[in-house]
């Protein structure tokens, strides 16, 4: 266990000490949404800090977009409300999309509280 939870804490970490996480931080502040450009290093710094999550997040379930967009910035630990500025998206809509993730995921076993709990286990 400690291991694994040492190593978690860490690319967390690393994640909020990158560029990539700083420039979008930035873009959360002056509320501007993500570009493509955003998401490809979005996605290439989670392949460098945190090699094993995409693949596990791939292997769970077929995401659309949306919800794809929703689980990455979900592991950043933006808020809910950062994420609906950053996608472009109502804070009601990304709470719906929440909730249905959590449903097509976990159907009725809702062993996590929350959709951030679940993905931060990844």
């Amino acid at each position: 266990g400690t291991d694994l939870e040492s190593k978690h804490g860490m690319a967390t970490a690393d994640l909020k000490e990158s560029d990539t996480y700083k420039r979008i931080r930035q873009k959360c502040e002056i509320k501007t949404p993500l570009t493509k450009a955003d998401w490809v290093a979005i996605e290439t710094l989670f392949d460098t800090a945190m090699p094993e999550f995409l693949p596990k997040l791939r292997g769970i379930q077929t995401f659309n977009d949306t919800e794809w967009k929703l689980s990455l910035l979900t592991k950043m630990d933006f808020s809910w409300h950062e994420i609906a500025t950053l996608v472009c998206l109502s804070y009601a809509a990304i709470h719906s999309s929440q909730s249905r993730l959590h449903k097509k995921v976990f159907k009725d076993d809702v062993t996590f509280r929350n959709w951030k709990e679940f993905i931060n286990s990844l």
